[in-house]
């Protein structure tokens, strides 16, 4: 079944019949993509994937810089095939499949095409493989949960450390130091080390899975909101604006001595609160009498709350 892609994505299509989309921060050429047309149009024919020597790939190398020969790039390209499927082995699993990665590991040859530069004495390959890696590892990293998510270096550095870690945890038993010491070659902390490790190893849950075999419960079941609902949350405001409401007109039926006391003794907070001491030398009254206005302030309030209709006293004692 035909597939529609985006047009700014182009498509690319390989020997095998996969298919490879080239992204936004690497296209691949319109040129490119026919030449891949081309190499593989040979490899249908029956060519198996070839080697060359050093100084045939020198030449093929040269020939593509010094004159864009498409026929030598394709060759050059093709003859590291195998390379790459053997780098793709390292990377594949099951949301990496090998014939992807092989994909995308021949869009890392062709950009190493771009800039290799045969003079300086290095095998292809040795240079490519940089490019391969990194075209395998954004592929695996895109590729590993359904959720999108950013890719940083720290990442990059942890991919390689995530099987030799599991098997160095095999060997000693002790996952503290083990982590501490390939922490410590990353360069990292531990616990970047080991947040780092967690997004690798993140997979993804299907919530309308049982949680069990056999099981009719699914996880979307045995999730809870600790949060409380909506009617407690109304009924919580409601209380509180009927105290705020009570409280204030409690504080209408006292005098401005009286009122000055509550508010500066009872209702203040312990930063702003006024002793008895300091409320009569306010007040130009002894510390007795402020006792006795409180006294007589908290009566009036008491007498006020008793005249609250039933309906009020049913949310305050709530």
């Amino acid at each position: 079944m035909a597939a529609s892609f985006p047009a700014s994505r182009p498509l690319v299509r390989f020997a095998d019949d996969s298919l490879a989309t080239a992204e936004s921060n690497h296209d691949v050429p319109d040129s490119e993509t026919k030449s891949i047309g081309s190499l593989n149009a040979g490899r249908s024919n029956g060519n198996q994937t070839s080697t060359v020597d050093r100084l045939e790939e020198l030449e093929l190398c040269r020939a593509w810089r010094d004159h864009q020969d498409l026929a030598a790039r394709n060759r050059l390209v093709e003859s590291h095939l195998d390379a790459v499927r053997a780098l793709a082995h390292k990377y594949a699993s099951g949301r990496a499949p090998l014939d992807d990665l092989v994909a995308v590991g021949r869009i890392g040859l062709l950009r190493a095409c771009e800039t290799f530069d045969p003079d300086r004495g290095l095998r292809f390959m040795t240079y490519a493989s940089f490019w391969v890696r990194a075209e395998m590892l954004s592929f695996v990293w895109h590729n590993r949960s359904l959720v999108p998510a950013g890719r940083s270096k720290l990442q990059r550095r942890l991919h390689p450390l995530r099987h030799e870690r599991e098997r160095m945890i095999q060997e000693t038993g002790d996952r503290d130091i083990v982590d501490e010491a390939l922490a410590d070659r990353a360069g990292v902390s531990i616990e970047q080390f080991r947040r780092g490790m967690s997004e690798w190893n993140r997979r993804d849950v299907a919530l309308d899975e049982p949680i069990a075999a056999g099981s009719q419960t699914t996880r979307l079941e045995e999730l809870s909101d600790d949060a409380p609902d909506s009617e407690v949350l109304l009924l919580s405001r409601e209380v509180c604006d009927v105290r705020r409401d009570v409280v204030a007109a409690a504080l209408e039926s006292l005098d401005e001595r009286e009122r000055f006391i509550v508010e500066s003794h009872l209702m203040a907070g312990p930063e702003e609160e006024l002793s008895l001491s300091q409320l009569g030398q306010a007040l130009g009254v002894s510390r007795e009498r402020v006792r006795q206005l409180e006294l007589r302030a908290k009566r009036k309030i008491k007498s006020q709350l008793k005249r609250t209709p039933y309906e009020v006293e049913l949310l305050l004692v709530s």
